[in-house]
């Protein structure tokens, strides 16, 4: 999920070219953590998930708390979306279905907006794009706008999970495990238990068929604000160390931490909050650590924070492997 707000307007020149007038605002991604616990429950509900760093949360908050910023927009969308508005001059945002369920308060039964619902909470609905089927040509490209050749046609942007799911050409008797910034573990589903599930996300994939997922907010992102984190401590004690030396060291540590198994601090490595945990509002911590641990800390927490991240993606891998087997019973 992105969300990339624009109030603009693109113009031909009298020599042929192309002018954009207006404002496009800084790119809001699926991390954006602006929407407290609070914030989300004082929202009317949603045909599907909610949550912190959803496009339809996100704009909201913006309404509540920033409405001249927000007034100065006239059209949202993703990223993609603005592009592909970009590349054909398009006069309307148009979002596929898989990317307009990653904004919530999308129905996927009748494939709508929730318009109902948002206009009583506020919601500017006029910025909301227009929904079309994965597939549908949309426009065709304007070389001058940013040096294609002309008439190529266009299609809607599919979502990004969605289409790396696409081009393992798996099947119903397979899964795709995806770690990257996130962490995504994707399968069909093969009866109606699995999309009952409160871990298990239903999303728009094919015409028939939906796409469970198992979504993890914790990834490579992880493992990467914790290497900057320790970056900036060593720079306010005046020692530069580059971020591919702290990857590198830390590797070699959790391979020690791993043998270590009289180490007795427990660490809950997950840095960005959990959608679907029991405690969502609960980030990283470390519980075990006493005075008299001190130097224990200083040796043993870095490692163990390192390869508990790594063992949180390890387990991932553990899931995919029990849900595999389950399909294929």
């Amino acid at each position: 999920m992105s969300i990339s707000l624009a109030g603009t307007k693109i113009l031909r020149t009298v020599d042929g070219g192309y002018e954009l007038h207006g404002t496009v605002s800084n790119l809001i991604t699926w991390q954006d953590q602006r929407c407290s616990a609070n914030f989300l429950s004082s929202l009317p509900a949603s045909a599907g998930p909610i949550s912190a760093g959803y496009g339809c949360a996100s704009i909201l908050w913006l309404q509540k708390n920033r409405p001249e910023y927000l007034s100065q927009f006239d059209f949202a969308g993703t990223i993609s979306d603005f592009v592909v508005s970009m590349m054909c001059d398009l006069p309307e945002v148009a979002m596929s279905h898989q990317n307009a369920a990653s904004w919530g308060y999308f129905d996927t039964s009748s494939c709508s907006w929730q318009t109902d619902v948002l206009e009583e909470a506020g919601f500017p609905t006029s910025l909301l794009p227009k929904l079309v089927s994965v597939g549908t040509e949309v426009g065709r490209t304007i070389g001058s706008v940013l040096g294609l050749p002309d008439d190529i046609p266009v299609y809607v942007a599919a979502g990004d999970s969605q289409c790396s799911v696409l081009s393992t050409q798996f099947d119903s008797h397979q899964a795709v495990l995806n770690i990257g910034t996130s962490c995504q573990l994707s399968f069909l589903p093969s009866s109606k238990s699995f999309m009952e599930s409160t871990h298990i996300q239903s999303w728009p994939y094919k015409a028939t068929k939906p796409l469970c997922v198992v979504a993890s907010m914790n990834g490579g992102n992880a493992l990467a604000s914790f290497t900057r984190m320790l970056k900036s401590w060593l720079q306010e004690l005046d020692v530069e160390v580059s971020e591919d030396t702290i990857w590198s060291k830390l590797s070699s540590m959790t391979v020690l931490e791993s043998a270590d198994t009289n180490n007795s601090v427990i660490i809950n490595p997950h840095l960005l909050k959990e959608r679907t945990t029991s405690a969502p509002e609960t980030g990283a911590s470390d519980n075990t650590i006493v005075v008299a641990q001190d130097f224990k800390m200083a040796t043993g927490s870095i490692p163990q924070f390192s390869g508990k991240i790594k063992h949180y993606m390890q387990r991932l891998e553990s899931y995919f492997l029990i849900y595999t087997r389950q399909m294929l019973t």
